[in-house]
């Protein structure tokens, strides 16, 4: 199990027919990028093959990190502090489905990415620079004051 007040979380960006997949968490109405929680003494790694085969059932062949987004946001009345490690990768095969019933998934253009409530928004806008320019990236969070 993870923290509730600092997390680590690992995150696959996946493109194919270049279309970007994401899953959809259906009781809240957004987006984000497939992965999950790191859990204890578990590597980023084996965090990102574990929580891929747990929602869309197919094993990652290759990744390489890409970038890492910082975030801190309230939710539940706490204050949640994040790390978000991303990784391209590759899967061994493109025909899957949602493995959770609390999550949909669908390919979306780099326009489409753009224009939706993809969680968090500057994970979002990291990963539509990355495709410009092709640079790893680092956001770091900002405070509120």
């Amino acid at each position: 199990m993870y923290n509730n007040l600092f997390e680590i979380i690992a995150r696959a960006l996946i493109v194919r027919d270049n279309k970007i997949l994401v899953c959809k968490n259906t009781t809240k109405e957004y987006y984000f990028l497939p992965g999950g929680h790191v859990e204890n003494k578990e590597t980023l790694a084996e965090a990102l093959v574990r929580e891929i085969e747990e929602e869309i059932g197919v094993t990652v062949t290759t990744y390489s990190f890409i970038g890492a987004v910082e975030n801190i946001f309230a939710q539940g009345g706490e204050d949640v502090h994040e790390l978000n490690f991303v990784f391209a990768v590759e899967l061994d095969s493109y025909d899957f489905a949602s493995q959770e019933a609390h999550i949909e998934i669908a390919w979306m253009s780099h326009e489409e990415f753009g224009n939706e409530k993809i969680l968090p928004e500057s994970l979002k806008n990291a990963v539509l620079k990355y495709f410009e320019d092709k640079k790893t990236f680092f956001i770091e969070a900002k405070k509120e004051t």
